[in-house]
């Protein structure tokens, strides 16, 4: 009776380890699975709690790339892989950034950040200029909105003296003109 309850004890425990260590990622469709559901997760927040939960979110998707795209990669299409990186890129810009340097994480991890950069000029030359384009448009959808924010703020704190500055301008580029 003990070697029959011990048994079941063993493969219970068993079970158990082999339950818990079932990744996310153990294949390409659980890998591309559990990326889509972290980017609609990511998606769905507003700003405010984005900002609160960065370093979370940033070190959440950095253990997906390095855990389940890297393992992943040389499976996936060109596709896929325009879709990961597409997504990427766009996660980027949920987040404040003070500089316009891709980097993730409150540490700039230069391996990490350098893989990244790697990856994306990788798809880049793959796609040829397909997938550039894209990438231009989504950085130009999120940085030109906020270079506009900017100078929205920039105009709300100098008032009148940005506007008096702006004629001041045009008048010498109109005598400039004239010369």
């Amino acid at each position: 009776m003990k070697i029959t309850a011990f048994k079941v004890a063993l493969l219970g425990i068993v079970a158990l380890m082999v339950s818990c260590s079932v990744d996310n990622c153990g294949t390409k469709e659980a890998f591309l699975d559990t990326f889509q559901t972290f980017y609609d997760s990511v998606e769905s927040r507003d700003k405010d709690d984005l900002k609160s939960n960065q370093h979370q979110i940033e070190s959440e998707y950095k253990d997906i790339v390095n855990n389940c795209y890297k393992k992943h990669k040389d499976n996936l299409t060109l596709k896929e892989r325009q879709d990961f990186w597409k997504s990427s890129v766009i996660l980027y810009f949920k987040f404040p950034r003070k500089e316009f340097e891709l980097s993730f994480g409150e540490e700039k991890d230069e391996e990490f950040n350098t893989y990244v950069e790697d990856e994306l000029n990788q798809i880049i030359t793959d796609s040829k200029d397909d997938f550039q384009q894209v990438i231009q448009d989504i950085i130009s959808e999120n940085i030109i909105p906020s270079l506009g924010n900017m100078l929205d703020q920039l105009k709300n704190v100098l008032g009148d003296g940005l506007k008096e500055f702006g004629n001041e301008l045009e008048k010498v580029s109109e005598e400039l003109s004239k010369q």
